[in-house]
């Protein structure tokens, strides 16, 4: 009867954990000044002036030529795109780019579970720096 009610209580508690695990952990500023926000996957999001093919086309430069990430995956449609790229250690860097206006362009940058929030804070700050509406 005793493990009954301990296995209920833990069942309990994990589902509370995962209450908390899914909601963002926090937000920030851009080096520019762009609010962005961490998600559950500890990915970061932000939205920048800036229409989707200038802003995904800047980001996968970034990418590219200030990172020297290996670019593995580059696609875009009207609505939407995707970079991947992997750092000199194999590690996964991802570029999600949403239209969301005519001018405003959703970008979420996932730099690897470990360390994310501090180099997709980074890669954030090297695209928004990189937009013509940035200078």
């Amino acid at each position: 009867m005793k493990s009954m009610k301990f296995v209920k209580f833990a069942a309990v508690i994990a589902a509370l954990s995962l209450v908390g695990i899914a909601l963002p952990a926090c937000t920030g500023n851009t080096k520019a000044g762009t609010k962005y926000t961490q998600l559950p996957n500890r990915a970061l999001q932000a939205v920048f002036s800036g229409d989707l093919e200038t802003v995904h086309n800047r980001a996968a430069a970034v990418l590219k030529d200030d990172f020297h990430y290996t670019i593995t995956k580059d696609k875009k449609d009207a609505l939407e795109g995707i970079i991947e790229a992997k750092t000199a250690k194999d590690e996964l860097v991802k570029v999600e780019t949403y239209k969301q206006g005519d001018k405003t362009t959703k970008v979420v940058v996932y730099a690897g579970f470990l360390k994310s929030a501090d180099q997709a804070e980074k890669i954030l700050s090297a695209i928004e720096d990189s937009l013509p509406s940035s200078k």
